[in-house]
């Protein structure tokens, strides 16, 4: 285990701290749609719940994944983020080709639609973000 940890200790890292991300998002849409605005404002809160899972996931990728060393930490997060919203971007437009003109059931195209985007957003993160010189 220790072997096959060591070999691809960037992959499953990135899927615990994806994992973590997710459940982050979903936390803190919670919170503030149940707790804070209650139930009043949905869009709010889960562009709150990115805003905190998307700086989760720059920090825990940064760190733990990628262990980027750049001192450039402005051009990274500029990056990071602006790959974050071209894979969202990505998503709701497949969303709606899926659902709406395909007429694949949605929690499907949700599900498929994921792991799509938790393959893309690691590619762009080593190949763009955090790349090695």
């Amino acid at each position: 285990i220790k072997k096959i940890f060591k070999k691809y200790r960037e992959q499953i890292t990135y899927l615990i701290f994806g994992g973590l991300t997710t459940l982050v998002s979903i936390a803190v849409s919670s919170l503030f749609y149940y707790v804070i605005f209650g139930k009043t404002h949905n869009i709010l809160s889960n562009v709150i719940s990115e805003i905190v899972a998307i700086t989760f996931a720059y920090i825990t990728n940064r760190l733990f994944v990628f262990e980027s060393k750049s001192n450039n930490i402005v051009g990274e997060i500029t990056k990071f983020v602006s790959c974050r919203l071209l894979t969202l971007i990505l998503e709701i437009t497949l969303m709606a080709l899926f659902v709406s003109i395909l007429h694949i059931n949605d929690m499907i195209s949700k599900i498929v639609l994921q792991f799509v985007v938790l393959a893309l957003n690691y590619i762009l993160s080593k190949l763009i973000v955090f790349k090695k010189k």
